[in-house]
């Protein structure tokens, strides 16, 4: 018999916020920073290169675009002042069901992390601005743990934060390749991929994926049984 879960690890945008967009918006408006031309066969390899790694640090995919760590910090800072503001604009909403997941998981003593590619101060601000600084146990951004997704830092991370016996008692929600390559990665055995973001299920199965629901609004069951 499998032990109860104790740990729900979520991603953020794509899994439990929408943003209708507004990453690949601010990726491109971090490219054009760094002078690319939208129709240039430059644009193009970074455009496939952005989708590909959805999920991950954006200080990573930069670099990986860019080539030199100065060129990806700028870039990273363009992208997330561009970000902040549509998130500040009122762009980005939580998925329809999230909030209510998480107040079912804390209902029944689960604890809960939210995991992101994005920076700390970014992450902070989409919590500030949806009102979810009470409504986890713990949110983690790549420079928290040491590595961002596909590795397994975060993951183990909250782990040892918030004292999950094992990688037995957790689950995952993601929307991308790259939050079910961590969970494989991590030894987490229920990795739940989730429709509503970048990633089809083609994809998440290719990454790792145990389950496939169309939302995180549908991920509950798994919990309880």
């Amino acid at each position: 018999m499998s032990p109860a879960i104790g740990l729900v690890a979520l991603d953020m945008a794509g899994t439990t916020i929408s943003d209708g967009g507004v990453v690949m918006d601010a990726f491109y408006e971090a490219l054009a920073d760094a002078g690319m031309a939208p129709a240039s066969a430059q644009w193009a390899a970074a455009e496939q290169v952005v989708r590909e790694t959805m999920g991950q640090s954006k200080i990573d995919v930069f670099r990986r675009v860019l080539g030199t760590h100065g060129a990806a910090d700028r870039a990273r800072l363009a992208f997330e002042s561009a970000y902040e503001k549509a998130v500040l604009a009122g762009r980005v909403t939580a998925i329809p069901g999230a909030e209510i997941l998480l107040q079912k998981l804390r209902a029944r003593g689960v604890k809960t992390c939210l995991t992101t590619g994005f920076s700390a101060a970014t992450r902070d601000v989409l919590l500030k601005q949806l009102g979810w600084e009470q409504a986890v146990d713990l949110a983690l951004s790549p420079a928290d743990a040491g590595r961002g997704r596909p590795y397994p830092d975060l993951l183990w991370t909250a782990m040892l934060r918030l004292g999950a016996g094992s990688v037995d008692e957790v689950a995952i929600a993601g929307d991308t390749a790259s939050d079910m390559q961590a969970g494989l990665r991590a030894g987490v055995g229920v990795r739940c991929g989730v429709l509503t973001g970048a990633d089809d299920e083609s994809r998440l199965r290719q990454g790792g994926a145990t389950h496939i629901f169309p939302s995180v609004a549908d991920l509950f069951p798994v919990v309880e049984h």
